[in-house]
């Protein structure tokens, strides 16, 4: 564990003390031919789960990561020998330092094919209001620098990323040029979908939150663009906005 103090990202300092340890005990695991679960109980959980499946060949099912759960459990084991932390236990929660930027999609661009058989593309796909102040406050409470706004949801990963090869290449690139002067904070492939159905059903809602991997616009002008695949500070948001939702409404019941 880093010393108190020290810059960085706490996790991915962790990641490389970690990373030879697991991937050590992954691949003899593999050459016993192990058919159990293999888990992963140290920080970064994701990470180091994915090393743990690229240097062992075990199957994506046996490896499982429980890193959060082994800090609130250890966190539940001193808070029961202090008086002063009793309330712990029922009402605290065990979070950790992780990766930089957060985006969440209060509404989404339908570029994408499935949802015109729910709704007329003129129906704009737009989050769940409660859904989106919850995340915003998990955010907050998080400590994350997060970002609110309209995202770009598409059906193919490759025409953001090689749309030269294409043959409708020019006209993703004028979009693409278009969503950027309209604000449009990221590109995903999932919320636009989830919007539009639940807005078609009685009692769904949604929201979305994103981990950035990266910026390929920073890259375009050469500036720095460290990339970020850890997803657990994006995974934290949601399971802290879920509570908050459950807390509002236990507290509209009474």
């Amino acid at each position: 564990v880093p010393a108190i103090g020290a810059s960085g990202d706490v996790r991915m300092v962790q990641f490389e003390a970690n990373r030879n340890i697991v991937e050590h005990y992954a691949r003899m695991a593999a050459e016993r031919n192990y058919e159990g679960i293999f888990a992963v109980v140290s920080d970064p959980v994701d990470p180091l789960c994915k090393a743990a499946l690229l240097a062992s060949g075990l199957l994506p099912g046996q490896i499982r990561g429980y890193g959060l759960g082994v800090m609130n459990r250890r966190a539940v084991y001193y808070a029961r020998q202090d008086a002063r932390l009793a309330s712990y236990p029922m009402e605290g929660r065990a979070f950790g330092p992780h990766g930089q930027d957060l985006v969440i999609a209060n509404s989404a661009i339908r570029m994408e094919g499935t949802t015109r058989e729910y709704l007329p593309i003129e129906f704009p796909a737009v989050a769940d209001h409660d859904v989106t102040c919850a995340l915003i406050q998990a955010a907050k409470n998080l400590g994350a620098r997060w970002h609110v706004g309209t995202v770009q949801c598409k059906d193919a990963f490759y025409g953001q990323h090689e749309p030269d090869r294409l043959p409708v290449g020019p006209e993703l690139k004028y979009k693409w040029d278009c969503w950027m002067k309209g604000g449009c904070l990221s590109s995903e492939m999932e919320s636009a979908a989830l919007y539009i159905v639940c807005a078609t059903l009685q009692d769904a809602r949604a929201g979305c939150i994103l981990n950035v991997c990266w910026n390929q616009e920073r890259k375009k002008l050469g500036l720095p663009d460290p990339e970020q695949h850890d997803t657990a500070l994006a995974c934290q948001a949601a399971v802290e906005g879920v509570r908050l939702l459950i807390q509002q409404e236990k507290a509209a019941q009474q």
